[in-house]
């Protein structure tokens, strides 16, 4: 089975049974590994994300419309962090080690393997913004069925949206 033909067949059941739709697209995935808390902030600066959150070790943060705050000396080294940009670049920094993070930069593309998607909401502490939204994408294996490949953040449900 092709993950467009799985596609078909999960949403002509999905909608007998109220569940969420699923999709096709590509992903491109480029990824900077073993960046020092200050080169990944510097890097994530410069791919301007327009929405998300920051964790340092003393605070986290969450942003809107591009407002990325400068990180105070006390907050501590850059931990970890999900944002997405104007284009729908989803990024996202890592800790791998003590001091060393790595960048993932997630490109919805036109051309490249097929993936599923699917679209969930996650309930958040009280510093977001609302619950985070991610687009998560699956590919299919011979042996295991359908394997998550990675959960894009898409950015915080509004109120109204909720």
């Amino acid at each position: 089975m092709t993950v467009e033909e799985l596609c078909r067949a999960y949403n002509q059941v999905s909608r007998g049974h109220g569940l969420p739709a699923m999709a096709c697209a590509a992903l491109q995935i480029e990824s900077l590994a073993g960046l020092s808390p200050d080169a990944a902030w510097a890097q994530f600066r410069i791919l301007a994300p327009t929405e998300g959150w920051l964790q340092f070790q003393s605070k986290v943060v969450t942003f809107l419309e591009g407002h990325l705050t400068a990180p105070a000396e006390d907050w501590g080294s850059l931990l970890a962090a999900e944002a997405i940009d104007q284009n729908h670049r989803a990024m996202q920094l890592r800790t791998l080690s003590p001091g060393l993070l790595r960048l993932t930069i997630a490109t919805p593309a036109t051309t490249g393997e097929v993936l599923l998607t699917d679209e969930v909401r996650h309930l958040a502490t009280d510093k977001a913004l609302g619950p985070l939204c991610y687009r998560r994408y699956w590919c299919l294996d011979q042996e295991l069925g359908a394997v998550p490949v990675f959960a894009a953040f898409q950015g915080f449900a509004r109120s109204e949206e909720q």
